[in-house]
């Protein structure tokens, strides 16, 4: 997760949320957040535009997105 984040802290703000607080509850309800970790890019207009779970995603499978 760390090397992850430092790969794209250039061009994404990365936020770790704790699944067990209050706000983790929230997220993980709006979201349909089922297994963790959950990693999700969303755009500002706030649509999903990549979703993964279960486990770290590879840097390549993001960045094939093209965002």
């Amino acid at each position: 997760m760390d090397r992850l984040e430092e790969e794209l802290e250039d061009d994404f703000v990365v936020i770790r949320i704790d699944v067990t607080s209050e706000l983790g509850s929230y997220v993980r309800q709006k979201y349909d957040g089922g297994l963790v970790p959950l990693f999700l890019i969303i755009d500002r207009k706030g649509a999903v535009v990549f979703r993964h779970s279960g486990t770290v995603p590879r840097q390549e499978d993001i960045v094939s997105l093209g965002l």
